[in-house]
């Protein structure tokens, strides 16, 4: 930011010394705003995506909208890009790619935590994540509560 520069200001009257104090803070305050973003876009700010995808009893890509399924050995989670409210959530997934921890709350009491181990794939109409379960089995069949959720990056 260039400074205006004081004996320009100190010839203003009070409105405009005012005016041009309140935009040096609206600047600073962007500037900030503007770092925070810069952070969060590079993993530095905890992301969190969550919303509801049917699991699928199918173990093999790829899944319906609206539905996530997984491979046998559970490595692979394969989870559609619109979810079982028909909300796309391409952008989420993307952004989700960085997360470090997946939850998965069914319905039906069922729980099942997991550790995203690769880097996720974009399979077009769905997303590929390598995992390994940390917790828990998966309920298949049910309505599921995902979330996705990164922890701060440090350099």
């Amino acid at each position: 930011m260039t400074d205006v520069g004081s004996g320009f200001e100190t010839r203003l009257g009070g409105p405009t010394r005012r005016a041009i104090f309140d935009l040096k803070h609206q600047i600073a305050a962007l500037e900030q705003r503007v770092d925070e973003l810069d952070a969060f876009a590079s993993g530095g700010i905890p992301r969190l995506l969550s919303a509801f995808w049917q699991f699928a009893t199918a173990t093999t890509p790829p899944p319906a909208a609206g539905n996530m399924r997984c491979n046998a050995g559970v490595t692979q989670l394969y989870i559609a890009k619109f979810d079982t409210d028909g909300f796309d959530r391409s952008n989420g997934l993307l952004i989700a790619s960085g997360a470090a921890s997946i939850y998965i709350r069914g319905a039906n009491g069922g729980k099942m935590n997991l550790t995203i181990t690769g880097t996720p794939t974009d399979s077009g109409t769905y997303w590929t994540y390598p995992v390994a379960i940390d917790s828990g089995v998966p309920q298949k069949g049910a309505r599921n509560q995902i979330n996705f959720l990164s922890a701060p990056f440090s350099p």
